[in-house]
């Protein structure tokens, strides 16, 4: 009996069970329904305009320019093979007219003035003991070996003074060649050069095809500790000649108004040149402005919309845009952050 009663509630268990698992896991709580998350409004962007304008533009060079001398003296050997024997001066000394700031190696030219000095003697003696005879052959002779030996005379002191190496000017040591005594010279090639500090332009080079813009003639802005200066452009990279000198290619030189006096050889000054410029242009910040590859754009706010327009644009300048044509003057344009 027992054991009938134990199979009728095993088959009894295993129906709820089947039932249960038919109807979906009934028997368990069900789960709430998900939510949707709620919708929040974007915050508005905040768009800075800027109003196209009709003004004067212009496009500047600029740059950072030393002042150097315009009257530079560069002393050098007319001839190679001699060696070096000292330089007597360093770069920035002041030095005055007939000073030696530097010597080449003379070997025995000084030995053998002193012997040609007394060969010299030796004839003009002769020559004061027999002008006043009647042997006038005898006269002709002597006066000849007399300016024979004051000819050698002059010649190796010339020679000698070719050796040396003297200021021609009062000045300043602008530049001194990396020599050791003993070094070999070449010839015209400077040693040392002196300039004059009291006579002074702003020098500009570079290799920016920029500068090609820069006309002689052109007015230029400086500035200076502090103080804003004018000048104006004296030689430009178009004034150089085929074979100039490394110093002075793609180089302008800027006369300086009113230079003030605390200036001085060496000083480095900002400056500014105008090489194009336009009155009464329609003009936009530089921001605005929009560019891929030849193809300019400017966003242009219509209302509460904005749309692109495609511009045609003209100088243009670190802060500013000519617009030629695509927006009118009055013409709000977004600018790009």
């Amino acid at each position: 009996m027992n054991a009938k009663k134990s199979v009728k509630y095993g088959i009894v268990f295993s129906v709820m069970i089947s039932t249960a698992l038919l109807s979906g896991c009934s028997m368990f709580p069900s789960e709430e329904a998900q939510l949707d998350p709620p919708l929040i409004k974007p915050k508005a962007v905040a768009v800075e305009l800027a109003t196209a304008e009709k003004k004067d533009i212009d496009k500047y060079i600029t740059g950072y320019g030393s002042l150097t001398s315009t009257h530079d003296m560069p002393l050098f050997s007319k001839q190679s093979g001699l060696r070096l024997k000292e330089i007597y001066v360093k770069s920035g000394d002041m030095v005055k007219k007939g000073q030696l700031v530097a010597e080449l190696d003379s070997g025995d030219l000084e030995s053998k003035i002193k012997i040609e000095q007394y060969n010299l003697d030796k004839a003009q003696l002769k020559y004061e003991q027999i002008q006043n005879g009647n042997d006038n052959y005898a006269i002709k002779m002597a006066k000849d070996d007399l300016l024979i030996e004051q000819q050698s005379v002059s010649n190796l002191q010339e020679q000698l003074q070719k050796t040396k190496f003297i200021s021609p000017i009062d000045g300043q040591v602008s530049f001194i060649e990396k020599m050791q005594p003993g070094d070999m010279v070449e010839a015209y090639k400077p040693i040392v050069v002196i300039s004059d500090p009291s006579k002074l332009q702003l020098y500009y080079q570079s290799n920016e095809s920029s500068i090609q813009q820069v006309k002689k003639g052109m007015k230029a802005q400086i500035t200076y500790n502090n103080s804003t200066l004018t000048g104006e452009v004296v030689t430009s990279p178009e004034d150089a000649p085929p074979n100039v000198s490394d110093k002075m290619k793609n180089a302008v030189i800027i006369n300086v108004d009113n230079l003030p006096t605390d200036a001085k050889m060496g000083d480095t000054m900002q400056f500014s040149v105008a090489v194009e410029s336009k009155k009464d242009a329609i003009v936009i910040p530089i921001e605005a402005l929009e560019q891929f590859g030849s193809s300019c754009k400017v966003a242009v706010q219509d209302k509460n919309a904005q749309k692109e327009v495609s511009v045609q644009i003209g100088i243009q300048n670190s802060k500013e845009v000519e617009i030629v044509s695509g927006i009118s003057e009055g013409q709000k344009v977004v600018l790009n952050k």
